[in-house]
């Protein structure tokens, strides 16, 4: 069992950090609907989505290149950040503001070796004891899912909000809820102490994703989450 002298907290979140916050929209070309995801994106951002992740695992390296690099130019047009998925060299030519990494990516400070400090690097967690083993590296931020039951990714463990409640008690760091989560759900992991939410399918199977995004905001707003 963690032991609270485990837990190791930053004093104050760097200038991205405290840009996590609101709703985080990662664009998967897999899951549009047939849509160009560049397309999706720019619906998204202008319904108010505040971070943008790129994951595009079934893509070849060139169109995972040209994706990002023209997200990022996207949102560096609205003021959002502009994350990748798993792949710290295209972050680093698409000049994206981090990379978010899995359990079984590169570790978080062999990928800061690479980024330049401007760059900012998210981690996955399912469970508290993975919650607590990231936290020892200092990511900026860290992502607790699953949520609620999703298709997104395949067998997902599902804490639920108790777990990010919990994991919220002892980490002193953005918390990025993920996961099943929807306009109709979104409230009670606002509750639980999510800094930002992150959806897939909410937004990019949406029929009208600037619509899903500005009722999934309101939704956080309501729940007394920032937006």
């Amino acid at each position: 069992m963690w032991a609270m002298k485990n837990v190791i907290s930053k004093k104050e979140y760097s200038p991205l950090e405290k840009r996590i916050l609101g709703l985080y929209v990662i664009i998967d070309p897999d899951l549009t609907c047939g849509r160009d995801p560049i397309e999706i994106a720019r619906q998204t951002l202008a319904g108010g989505t505040r971070i943008i992740q790129l994951r595009a695992k079934t893509q070849p390296d060139y169109r995972v290149l040209s994706l990002a690099q023209e997200i990022s130019s996207l949102c560096n047009n609205y003021g959002a950040l502009f994350i990748v998925n798993d792949r710290v060299d295209i972050a680093i030519i698409a000049q994206a503001h981090g990379v978010h990494l899995g359990l079984d990516d590169l570790p978080v400070p062999d990928a800061r070796k690479i980024l330049t400090q401007n760059q900012i690097v998210g981690c996955s967690s399912h469970t508290l004891e993975e919650a607590l083993t990231a936290n020892i590296n200092l990511p900026d931020y860290i992502a607790v899912g699953a949520m609620y039951p999703t298709t997104a990714k395949e067998q997902p463990i599902v804490g639920g909000p108790p777990l990010l409640k919990r994991i919220r008690s002892l980490i002193n760091l953005p918390l990025v809820a993920i996961g099943g989560i929807t306009e109709e759900n979104v409230g009670a992991v606002v509750e639980a102490g999510a800094d930002a939410i992150c959806v897939i399918s909410a937004i990019g199977l949406a029929a009208n994703p600037k619509d899903a995004t500005e009722r999934l905001r309101k939704n956080i707003k309501l729940a007394g989450g920032k937006t």
